[in-house]
């Protein structure tokens, strides 16, 4: 199978990291939420790995592929925000071009 670069994968929760104490010293707060989380998130690991071969398969991928509904929810309040934040300084941005 030939490989290819296709960009990011933006996932959202999903079951994949097991619960261990190695990291809790360095993390603190990302840590517990991890364990909190953890056999609850709403993304599926195989759903996942299949949407992920698909797209690379289909021979024409995108820049970036969100996985899970968080993730596109996340993406699309960036986005938001992105756009809110260019809105308010366009006329400062655009002053600055010869």
């Amino acid at each position: 199978m030939e490989t290819m670069f296709f960009g990011a994968v933006a996932t959202g929760g999903f079951r994949t990291m097991p619960a261990t104490p190695e990291y809790e010293t360095s993390v603190g707060p990302t840590r517990k939420y991890v364990l909190a989380s953890a056999g609850k998130q709403a993304g599926d690991p195989l759903k996942a790995a299949k949407a992920i071969a698909a797209f690379v398969a289909a021979g024409a991928p995108r820049l970036r592929l969100p996985l899970g509904a968080d993730a596109v929810a996340g993406i699309r309040q960036k986005l938001s925000q992105l756009a809110a934040d260019i809105d308010a300084t366009e006329a400062i941005a655009s002053a600055t071009d010869f």
